[in-house]
């Protein structure tokens, strides 16, 4: 197993991200070197915050962002009470992950309102797909060109146990209409296209930057 997913003090902290969905995502954030990373959607911890913030990490190890701050959310205390204490007391994180418990758009809306702007975004919240979109455009309004979007679960057909997330069936149609973002790079959800090519079933994920 590779060193990035080798956290055993995280036994306890779920996370629902394929292996090579997390190796994508904290690739992601190691190319982009980002200076404000927003997540909304962080759960226990063990998914995407630990991968954005191991990526972070290493940048900072080696001299790069490192004013960077990470602030992630989560509306379910329960998640949060899991997540929180690990993240503000491991001497790698405590000093850049912030973390909330916050439904989506008051997280969003504080920050904002507080002039912390993000140049790196992950959504992995709820299946809500009009609040999902809301945020998304709240986000839209603000950021700078150059700013990164990154989204689970972006494959809303059916995948291989017949189930489907209903999240991004607003946004996607959006984005991929949308003269302001490009796609960047996208991992297919559907079974036989890689790296689904035998018995994994990804959600999908998907990375777009604004351009205009």
């Amino acid at each position: 197993m590779s060193n990035k997913y080798n956290h055993p003090e995280l036994e306890d902290l779920s996370g629902q991200m394929h292996f090579f969905e997390r190796d994508k995502l904290h690739e992601w954030v190691c190319e982009k070197k980002p200076s404000v990373i927003f997540e909304v959607g962080g759960g226990e911890g063990g998914g995407s915050t630990i991968q954005i913030a191991h990526a972070l990490k290493t940048l900072k190890d080696d001299g790069e962002c490192v004013d960077t701050k990470f602030y992630t959310c989560d509306a379910d205390p329960v998640e949060i009470d899991k997540s929180k204490p690990y993240f503000s007391s491991h001497p790698d994180y405590k000093d850049f992950v912030r973390v909330s418990c916050d439904y989506s758009t008051e997280f969003l809306t504080r920050l904002i309102s507080s002039n912390i702007i993000p140049d790196f975004i992950f959504f992995d919240g709820p299946e809500h797909p009009e609040l999902n979109l809301e945020d998304f455009k709240m986000l839209e309004e603000v950021v700078p060109v150059g700013t990164m979007f990154a989204s689970h679960d972006w494959e809303v057909e059916e995948r291989i146990e017949g189930g489907f997330s209903i999240k991004n069936v607003a946004l996607r149609p959006y984005l991929e209409n949308s003269e302001s973002w490009k796609e960047i790079e996208c991992l297919s959800g559907v079974m036989g296209e890689w790296p689904n090519e035998e018995s994994e079933n990804s959600v999908g994920l998907a990375l777009y930057e604004k351009v205009k």
